[in-house]
């Protein structure tokens, strides 16, 4: 269930690439679309900071699979 609400401003160019997105993907609202593309770059990240290996999965549990802490990678 969805329950938190938040403002958000976007520039012109913004909307358009959003619209765009959502009707070259035959999304019914601006709002899915941007919930889509807000999942896509939160697991683009997850994978940039953890590696292909751990982006299905949140950073922590990623880096303590790893068996490293975070303060660990400076020693190393």
């Amino acid at each position: 269930m969805r329950n938190v609400r938040f403002p958000l401003m976007l520039t012109e160019r913004e909307d358009d690439e959003i619209q765009a997105y959502r009707f070259s993907r035959k999304i019914g609202t601006k709002a899915q679309a941007v919930r889509d593309l807000i999942n896509k770059g939160l697991a683009a990240e997850k994978v940039a900071t953890t590696g292909p290996e751990f982006g299905d999965q949140n950073p922590v549990d990623a880096r303590n699979k790893t068996g490293l802490e975070a303060n660990d990678a400076e020693s190393i």
